[in-house]
C-alpha cells in the first residue's frame, strides 16, 4: 500500500521520510477551518481555497467528530466510564452559521436518555 503522505528517501544505510507535502495541505486545511470558525460562509471558502463545497462539509463534519471524540477520550481517562449525562454535557463548539450532520444525530441520541 503506497504511503501517499509521505516521500520516503534511502541513502546508503539511512532512511529519510519527507512530510513536506502532507504538511502543506495540513497547513492549508488549518486556514480553510480557521475561516470557517470565524465565521466565513463556506460558499466563500470554498472559492478562495478552490475546494468544492462537498469536501470543504466533510472536512468540517470529521473536524467537529474529532472534537468530540477527543473530549470523550479525555473524559474516559479521567471517570474510566462515560455515562449517559457525560453524552447530555458533550460540548457543541462553534455550531452557528455551519450545518453539521452529526448534531441531529447525537440530540437524537442524547435524547432518549
Amino acid at each position: 500500500m503506497p504511503l501517499a503522505f509521505m516521500e520516503i528517501y534511502v541513502e546508503g544505510d539511512e532512511i529519510f521520510l519527507d512530510f513536506t507535502e502532507a504538511h502543506k495541505k495540513a497547513k492549508r486545511w488549518e486556514k480553510i477551518l480557521k475561516a470557517l470558525e470565524n465565521g466565513k460562509d463556506p460558499s466563500e471558502v470554498s472559492s478562495q481555497f478552490h475546494v468544492p463545497i462537498n469536501e470543504i462539509n466533510d472536512a468540517v463534519r470529521r473536524h467537529r467528530v474529532g472534537e468530540r471524540l477527543i473530549w470523550l477520550g479525555k473524559l474516559y481517562q479521567e471517570q474510566g466510564f462515560i455515562g449517559p449525562i457525560d453524552l447530555l454535557r458533550m460540548p457543541k463548539r462553534n455550531e452557528k452559521g455551519l450545518t453539521y450532520a452529526v448534531i441531529p444525530l447525537i440530540d437524537e441520541l442524547t435524547a432518549n436518555l
